[in-house]
């Protein structure tokens, strides 16, 4: 019953990509410049808004992977993409999600087995990128994450091998020590908001 305003405005994916790419010192000095000048820290930077989602499957894990693209590499993600728009008075959250879950994952639309679920929104603090993130339970079982037949079902592989997020003592190494098994790496913002919103009655491990 929370509603969540979100300003948005005109933006542009490569002014948004070098804020992503500039020295994390300098984007710390715009910082200090944005709120001398406008009295807010992100003024100077493009703040492309994303949408971030953690499908849960129907044997109750969530399967997360690192990306295999030029940003955000080396960090365990879920399903993440920019929202599309050109006029914000047209966007739409709920299509973005549905078509990063079948872009990604190769998970359809008519397989959600409820409405996604709205945990937050997250940024990132050096350039004040932001994603809304979600959680959904989705009619797959966890063979087909684990056995790697999501990747027949997608154009372009846009993680590498997925790893399983199974209880929440897994959750909460991942949160505390960024290590699953033998894997260790960052964890994305908005996929970190995301298993900090995971409950026991979500997870079934």
């Amino acid at each position: 019953d929370t509603e969540v305003v979100i300003p948005v405005g005109a933006t542009h994916f490569y002014a948004g990509q070098a804020d992503m790419k500039r020295d994390p010192k300098f984007n710390e000095y715009l910082q200090e410049m944005g709120l001398v000048v406008f009295n807010e820290r992100y003024a100077l930077f493009a703040r492309p808004l994303g949408v971030c989602v953690l499908p849960i499957t129907t044997d109750g894990s969530v399967f997360i992977g690192e990306r295999t693209g030029q940003e955000h590499t080396n960090f365990l993600n879920g399903v993440a993409g920019y929202v599309e728009f050109r006029d914000p008075t047209t966007l739409n959250v709920q299509q973005d999600l549905e078509r990063e879950l079948l872009e990604e994952f190769g998970v359809k639309r008519e397989e959600l087995l409820e409405s996604p679920r709205l945990v937050g929104t997250a940024y990132n603090p050096n350039n004040g990128e932001m994603d809304i993130s979600f959680l959904v339970r989705v009619n797959k079982p966890d063979v087909y994450f684990s056995s790697g037949d999501w990747k027949l079902h997608v154009k372009e592989k846009e993680h590498k091998d997925l790893v399983k997020v199974a209880t929440m003592a897994q959750v909460e190494e991942l949160l505390t020590e960024g290590r699953i098994g033998n894997l260790q790496r960052d964890i994305m913002y908005s996929t970190r908001l995301g298993l900090e919103s995971l409950t026991t009655s979500d997870l079934r491990g």
